[in-house]
């Protein structure tokens, strides 16, 4: 880990990953084969998963995980399965991450490393004073 010798030297980066869980909600009524066969045509990821699987899935929790995707993915997946007659459920999964920049001659170096030490070292620096500069970054 590098070593703070001043703080008007590092800048941390905190941004954003707009990220969405996308699960498509059904009914036991819903469920039926004609439903679930239509769904895995319309998200073939989905046919890695038996439809007895994804019965159970509907059984256990009244829907089917899609998984966590980019904000804008989400909305496109959205709009095309409930312009299919589904209900779509798309909630925040965002993350917020935090990068430690050392400014030096004007250049900027990113300090890259496993997240956990990255992230305690971030917090050290805002801790002592560095600047924060907010930033999104798509998923």
């Amino acid at each position: 880990m590098n070593e703070v010798t001043n703080i008007e030297d590092w800048v941390v980066q905190r941004f954003r990953r707009d990220l969405r869980r996308v699960a498509v909600v059904l009914g036991e009524s819903d469920a039926a084969a004609p439903w679930l066969a239509k769904l895995r045509r319309l998200m073939p990821e989905l046919e890695v998963r038996t439809p007895a699987v994804l019965l159970e899935e509907v059984r256990r929790s009244g829907r089917i995980e899609l998984g966590i995707v980019e904000g804008r993915v989400a909305w496109k997946i959205g709009e095309r399965l409930r312009g299919d007659g589904y209900e779509v459920m798309v909630e925040d999964a965002s993350t917020v991450g935090l990068l430690a920049v050392q400014v030096v001659g004007g250049q900027r170096m990113a300090l890259l490393d496993d997240d956990e030490r990255a992230e305690a070292f971030c917090l050290d620096l805002i801790a002592r004073g560095a600047r924060v500069e907010d930033g999104v970054q798509e998923g």
